[in-house]
């Protein structure tokens, strides 16, 4: 609480007790009532642990707070869901999946196959073009249209997607391309 007095605070961050970074020094105000401060850190290392701390100056003094610790989450390799039909034609699919890319900038992609002819006569396993998804720890649905399908036909799909870690895949599911009218 600045309790009237003109109040500068900033916070001291580290890999170490010792902290060594400062962020930039902000203006608390000079009021009388509680308030939350807060900093947002950036370019932190994943899965590490940081140890930080709170420091005041006010005409009064500095004033440093307790050194308290949080640790950044851990990368770990991509994960999708499976995937999903969203839309048929004749000739084409729209297909859609969920991906976390899991703190890495991931790559992702649908492979499918035409499960309604004998083998060797179109049914090789074939891959939409790979796209790319920023760093994040956030979901995302991802989908693509696919087009040039044989119509009344029953294609196997599975989802993929992969980072510096590793990845995973769903599926196979198995979608059907409507009739087609004469």
């Amino acid at each position: 609480i600045p309790n009237g007095n003109s109040v500068n605070y900033w916070f001291e961050y580290g890999q170490t007790q010792n902290l060594g970074t400062k962020t930039p020094i902000l203006s608390a105000g000079n009021g009388i009532t509680e308030r939350e401060f807060y900093y947002q850190l950036l370019n932190l290392a994943l899965g590490k642990k940081y140890y930080f701390r709170i420091v005041a100056s006010s005409p009064m003094g500095v004033l440093a707070g307790n050194i308290l610790s949080f640790e950044t989450r851990k990368p770990g390799w991509t994960l999708v869901g499976f995937p999903k039909l969203i839309g048929a034609t004749v000739s084409s699919l729209k297909v859609s999946a969920e991906i976390i890319p899991n703190g890495l900038a991931s790559t992702y992609y649908f492979t499918y196959r035409n499960k309604s002819v004998l083998p060797g006569q179109g049914d090789e396993l074939k891959e939409t073009p790979r796209k790319t998804l920023w760093a994040s720890f956030s979901s995302s649905t991802v989908s693509e249209l696919i087009p040039n399908f044989n119509p009344n036909s029953l294609y196997e799909f599975q989802f993929l997607g992969e980072n510096a870690l590793g990845g995973s895949k769903r599926g196979p599911g198995l979608f059907k391309t409507l009739s087609s009218t004469t």
